[in-house]
């Protein structure tokens, strides 16, 4: 059985850390695959890391604050580190024969562009700089074949070296096939958002374009809106609006179960694992029109530039006002969640451990 040791912390001091809760859900690996799993920094890693991130948040503190090391007596038979070591000379260092798979990331240029206030930046330096830290990883790991598909265009010579499989989902669970949620009203069009980072995820656009379509529309049509955000829906809406600054995440499942349409157009998102949950719940989707959700989404959803409130209002008003598109997509959305559950990604994950802990390409 192949021992599977994840190269992250068993803590990070800031709460809700995506990093860690991504790592948390793939310890789960083993409840799908026949491997195990168990996480293998060395305490000094944990401690470093926590006041290196920490002490970014002020001023720069140098990547050599980072203690790179494995706990004593690990016998992994293979490492995975979910993103770029800080050191990858250090993190390799440490490694030693132990062969590793590390995950990383190949934005889109209008996501980096977003980020850096405008510009792309020289995509080819960036990938050089990746290869060259890379280079000694037994297998480079992408969230999404676009993610790698950029990454190859610039280095084409890694093409056997890398591969693409989704995000570990352990609870990721979708109704028996052909059969739709439950709890879809025939009587009202059931809207959800869900960002707690309303602003950056189209929270104005989208009660701009609610605002646009007019509150005795909405009444009309027998629509609902909630919104879970920590940001409250800015400018003010003229509809009634369900509001929640959070929900527990069982809760929130439970909200996109009863929600016909599932909406948050995101000025900036690396992935967007809402989707695939909004999706499991069988929600007709609009999202932004960026590379990454298009893979995620295939033809399940309908997708509208950032900030534009009248495409986004024009999607709305197909979806609330055509009951049929709007479980069309709805099915289209459950049956693509299906290609997320954990039952069909985690052997994925176990197969690439496997070969890279035979020493296979």
């Amino acid at each position: 059985m192949t021992q599977v040791g994840i190269y992250m912390p068993d803590w990070i001091i800031a709460r809700h850390n995506t990093d860690q809760r991504i790592a948390r859900a793939f310890a789960r690996l083993e409840e799908f695959d026949p491997c195990t799993t168990s996480f293998v920094a060395s305490p000094a890693f944990t401690w470093s890391i926590n006041i290196h991130r920490l002490g970014q948040r002020f001023f720069p503190l140098p990547d050599s604050v980072v203690r790179h090391g494995l706990r004593r007596n690990t016998s992994a038979d293979v490492l995975y580190c979910y993103g770029e070591p800080v050191d990858a000379l250090a993190f390799f260092r440490a490694a030693g024969d132990r062969p590793t798979v590390v995950t990383t990331g190949f934005m889109s240029d209008r996501y980096m562009a977003e980020i850096r206030g405008g510009s792309a930046g020289d995509r080819q330096a960036e990938a050089d700089r990746l290869a060259r830290n890379l280079e000694r990883a037994a297998c480079v790991h992408f969230h999404s074949e676009g993610g790698r598909l950029r990454f190859l265009s610039y280095r084409p010579e890694w093409a056997e070296k890398t591969l693409s499989i989704p995000f570990l989902l352990p609870d990721l669970a979708c109704p028996e096939a052909n059969r739709a949620p439950s709890s879809k009203s025939e009587k009202t069009v059931r809207i959800l958002f869900v960002g707690a980072e309303g602003l950056r995820k189209g929270i104005r656009e989208l009660v701009a374009a609610l605002n646009e379509l007019g509150r005795d529309y909405l009444r009309r049509h027998g629509v609902s809106v909630t919104i879970v955000s920590r940001d409250r829906p800015a400018p003010s809406a003229d509809h009634e609006i369900e509001w929640h600054p959070s929900l527990s995440h069982q809760e929130t499942l439970r909200r996109m179960r009863d929600a016909d349409i599932f909406v948050i157009v995101p000025r900036r998102e690396s992935y967007g694992l809402v989707f695939v949950e909004a999706m499991a719940a069988g929600c007709a989707i609009i999202s932004d029109d960026e590379e990454t959700r298009g893979e995620i989404l295939g033809d399940a959803g309908i997708q509208v530039p950032p900030g534009d409130v009248f495409g986004l209002k024009g999607a709305l008003r197909r979806l609330i006002e055509d009951s049929t598109l709007r479980k069309e997509l709805g099915a289209r959305a459950l049956d693509r969640a299906r290609h997320f559950l954990p039952g069909i990604v985690a052997p994925r994950y176990g197969d690439c451990f496997r070969r890279v802990a035979a020493g296979l390409s």
